[in-house]
């Protein structure tokens, strides 16, 4: 992951392998949010608020999800991006997809994550690695 002022972006391996970008030099995430007729919370914040402080990364699989990462029709996907219980219908189909985990026999679909570090952009220190 990069983080910056004006730029995260997620990748895997390698840079150029970009699973998530998100510029905020120009619209803040209020605004990518689409909401208008409310009050910001984070009015007077830069435009990369709430992103303008400490977070924690939490790492999950994100199965059952509506936002076209996983395209309809694809894999044998059982819910569709226009399921508003798409969730519910991700584990009512379990008896289709679970099988295919080969859980507990072997851990082949688990995610596998090698290693996380963390540097920091103003000091070029590495602050954290596990």
């Amino acid at each position: 992951m990069y983080w910056s002022e004006d730029r995260l972006y997620t990748y895997i391996d390698t840079e150029d392998n970009i699973v998530l970008d998100v510029d905020m030099s120009d619209e803040s995430f209020f605004e990518k949010g689409g909401w208008t007729n409310q009050d910001n919370p984070w009015k007077g914040q830069g435009k990369n608020a709430p992103f303008d402080q400490k977070y924690y990364f939490i790492f999950n699989v994100a199965v059952g999800g509506t936002n076209s990462y996983f395209p309809d029709g694809e894999c044998d996907k059982p819910w569709s991006n226009t399921d508003p219980s798409a969730s519910n219908t991700f584990y009512d189909t379990k008896s289709e997809w679970y099988p295919s985990w080969n859980y507990p026999e072997t851990h082949q679909s688990a995610m596998k994550i090698d290693y996380v570090k963390v540097w920091s952009l103003s000091t070029g220190e590495e602050e954290f690695m596990q």
